[in-house]
């Protein structure tokens, strides 16, 4: 039988959610409800803010999956690599040849 997980990406903390609802008791529902099957959430938390770190955290553990977070530091490395910054200046120069009409 097939294993079924569910990857939930998340980042930066915009977006809305329900009024009055309460995603950490939604996602302990996974544990058993979804068509009789344990469905652990992996939540992947890109920058997160520090208020929605701790529910986050709690989605996973309650569903039986687990969380990773890329911090902004991270995310900010990544932009500064030097393999980006050659992709980047690169996309930035005038090209080299002319058209011909």
């Amino acid at each position: 039988m097939p294993h079924t997980v569910v990857v939930l990406v998340v980042g930066g903390g915009e977006g809305t959610n329900t009024a009055n609802a309460d995603p950490t008791a939604t996602a302990a529902t996974f544990l058993t409800t979804w068509s009789g099957r344990h469905v652990p959430i992996y939540v992947v938390a890109i920058a997160p803010q520090s208020g929605d770190r701790t529910q986050l955290q709690n989605i996973a553990s309650k569903s039986g999956g687990m969380y990773f977070e890329v911090t902004k530091a991270q995310v900010d490395a990544a932009l500064n690599s030097t393999m980006w910054s050659r992709r980047r200046r690169a996309r930035l120069r005038e090209p080299s040849w002319s058209p011909r009409f």
